[in-house]
């Protein structure tokens, strides 16, 4: 080699160092739903195998103008197909409040709420700091207009928790008007009714 490419090559090997270093930021092509939308964060397969029967997730919840509310989230069947999951409201020191909400969805279902429109979708990685310790994310920040509102979907994906965002942020014009939050996750051991 000559010394003029010398540098050349030295550079090219430390970039190519770094790059493979890096965390890989995007979600793989089979997790593409439709052509025109970004490949979502997991499969339906990951999220059923991390939401089995008796996977629970709780998460605060805060609305421009109201107070903040927190709600229990549990798997209460699953099979290859599909989920029941029951939704609770907590009060005060978690204590359920009101009538459970219970429902069946299909794993695609739960896979086809992270799938949005590729031009209106970026995605980074980042680690993020929860109420679960630090964790390496997928960040989907999704740019719409509508009735005249820039609107801002920011949602950020566990990387090693396939199913919902451990943090969603909903901005309307820069202005925060939706914040959920999961805050605690578990498994539990005994019979889910």
């Amino acid at each position: 080699m000559n010394r003029k490419t010398v540098p050349f090559f030295f550079l090219s090997m430390m970039a190519w160092a770094v790059m493979s270093a890096a965390p890989q930021c995007d979600p793989p092509e089979s997790n593409r739903l439709q052509r025109d939308h970004a490949p979502t964060p997991f499969s339906a397969a990951e999220i059923r195998r991390n939401c089995d029967k008796g996977r629970w997730i709780e998460v605060k919840i805060w609305k421009e103008g109201e107070k903040e509310t927190r709600q229990l989230t549990v798997f209460t069947h699953a099979d290859d197909h599909k989920a029941t999951i029951t939704v609770q409201d907590l009060g005060e020191g978690g204590v359920p409040v009101g009538e459970k909400m219970t429902g069946t969805t299909r794993w695609t279902e739960l896979q086809r709420h992270a799938s949005f429109p590729e031009n209106e979708t970026e995605i980074t990685c980042e680690s993020l700091e929860t109420p679960m310790g630090k964790l390496d994310c997928l960040l989907y920040t999704v740019r719409t207009t509508q009735e005249e509102e820039t609107v801002v979907q920011c949602l950020w994906f566990a990387r090693e928790m396939p199913g919902p965002p451990v943090l969603f942020i909903r901005k309307v014009d820069g202005r925060v008007v939706y914040r959920q939050e999961i805050s605690a996750r578990g498994m539990r051991k005994e019979p889910v009714e």
